[in-house]
C-alpha cells in the first residue's frame, strides 16, 4: 500500500512528497480505485498543548488528497474516519495539521471538520534542496537516515544499538562521534540551496475515548 499511497500523494498532493515520518495511512475508494488518502505523521515540532505529556498524545495530518472526481465532502469525511480510529486504536488524542499559504491554502477542510484555529505562527521558516531535488526542513538534515549516510560516507561504523526505529540514541555514542556527526550534519544543510518559507496556518482538534476523557483533555 505505501508504493500505491507514495503514487497517489505524488499525483494529487501539492507538495507531492511523503513526509519524512508517516506512521498511519488511510484511504478511500471507490469500486477499487484509490480516491483519497490521508496520512498520519510524527509531528515537526512537539507542542505542550495537553501539558508536558503532548509527546505522547500527538499526531500530525501531514499530507491529504482526494482526486478531481470525488465527492466534495470526501476529504472531511476520512480526517473524521482516521482521528475517530486512532482514538480508539492507538493513544494518540490531539491531532495537528498545516495549511499552507504558498499553496493558497485557508484551511476550509479542517474548520469544517471543526478543528480549533491556533493561528499564523508555525512551520519551518526556511527549507533547504538536497541532492534529489526535494525541498526539506532543517528536521531533515537531524534525521537517523541522514546521520546513518552521513556515519557511511565518512567511515564511521554505525552500531546497532545508536539508535531503533528513527530514533538516534547520541548517549550511546563516542563522544568525538557525536561532535562529528552534528558537524557533517550542519555542514551538509550549509552546503544546500536555501529558500525563506512563509509562516503556516495551524490547526488543532482533540478527541478522546467518550465526553469525560475530551472534556478533561
Amino acid at each position: 500500500i505505501l508504493d500505491e499511497v507514495r503514487s497517489f500523494i505524488e499525483a494529487h498532493e501539492w507538495l507531492g512528497t511523503l513526509s519524512l515520518y508517516p506512521s498511519h495511512f488511510f484511504t478511500a475508494r471507490y469500486k477499487g480505485v484509490l480516491a483519497g488518502v490521508v496520512i498520519m505523521d510524527m509531528p515537526n515540532c512537539f507542542s505542550k498543548m495537553l501539558g508536558d505529556n503532548t509527546k505522547q498524545l500527538e499526531r500530525l495530518i501531514s499530507r491529504g488528497a482526494c482526486i478531481s472526481w470525488s465527492p466534495k465532502n470526501l476529504a472531511s469525511k476520512l480526517i473524521g474516519f482516521a482521528i475517530r480510529w486512532m482514538v480508539k486504536n492507538t493513544k494518540y488524542r490531539l491531532f495537528t495539521a498545516y495549511s499552507d499559504v504558498e499553496a493558497k491554502e485557508l484551511g476550509t477542510i479542517y474548520q469544517a471538520c471543526n478543528f480549533y484555529y491556533i493561528g499564523r505562527k508555525s512551520g519551518t521558516k526556511a527549507q533547504y534542496k538536497i541532492r534529489e531535488g526535494k525541498w526539506v526542513s532543517d528536521r531533515y538534515f537531524r534525521s537517523r537516515s541522514v546521520y546513518k549516510k552521513l556515519a557511511k560516507d565518512n567511515d564511521i561504523r554505525w552500531e546497532l544499538d545508536w539508535s531503533k526505529g528513527d530514533r538516534v540514541y547520541f548517549d550511546r555514542m563516542p563522544v568525538e562521534i557525536v561532535s562529528r556527526l552534528k558537524y557533517l550534519s550542519k555542514e551538509y544543510m550549509k552546503s544546500c540551496e536555501s529558500r525563506k518559507v512563509e509562516p503556516k496556518h495551524k490547526y488543532a482538534f482533540v478527541l478522546g475515548a467518550n465526553k469525560i476523557e475530551t472534556k478533561r483533555l
